[in-house]
């Protein structure tokens, strides 16, 4: 039952982070999902809609290969607040990026109607960086990303060209 339970959550997981995603890949996008963990939900999500989705997981997919090519998008579903260098990280993900490339990715973001003592995302002690709206728009415009989508713990961003 419990693992029934694990299973139904990562398909709700990766549903949330896909769904939006899906919107903005052109046909036979070829992706990765950063952080995959074991499961590979996500990538099934994407690969079920005819893109190719290659895994990366430090942990159950740590191919080095993987971090040496080109994608059309990335996914990381709550991995960035897991991360002790995040900027590397990012920095890492648009390099792996095309051009008109899509980043996306889920994590909670600070509420700012809440006071931070409250906010229950925080006691996690596996995560170590948290994020907020603000964040991600700071991030935007450090990296000349372009918003395409931001709904509750999800951002879409699309990387540029040297001429936009």
């Amino acid at each position: 039952m419990k693992k029934l339970l694990v299973s139904a959550f990562l398909g709700l997981s990766s549903l949330a982070l896909a769904t939006p995603t899906l919107k903005y890949l052109s046909p036979q996008s070829c992706g990765l999902d950063f952080g995959s963990g074991k499961s590979q939900a996500m990538a099934k999500q994407f690969r079920r809609q005819g893109h190719d989705c290659q895994c990366y997981d430090v942990f159950y997919y740590p191919d080095p290969t993987l971090l040496r090519r080109q994608y059309d998008f990335i996914v990381a579903s709550e991995v960035i607040e897991h991360l002790y260098e995040p900027k590397t990280v990012f920095e890492q993900w648009l390099s792996l990026l095309k051009p008109n490339a899509i980043l996306a990715i889920m994590t909670g973001f600070r509420p700012e109607d809440k006071p931070f003592a409250e906010w229950w995302y925080k006691n996690d002690p596996t995560h170590v960086a948290l994020f907020s709206e603000k964040t991600f728009a700071f991030l935007q415009r450090r990296y000349g990303l372009k918003c395409l989508s931001l709904s509750q713990n999800v951002i879409i961003f699309a990387t540029t060209t040297a001429n936009d």
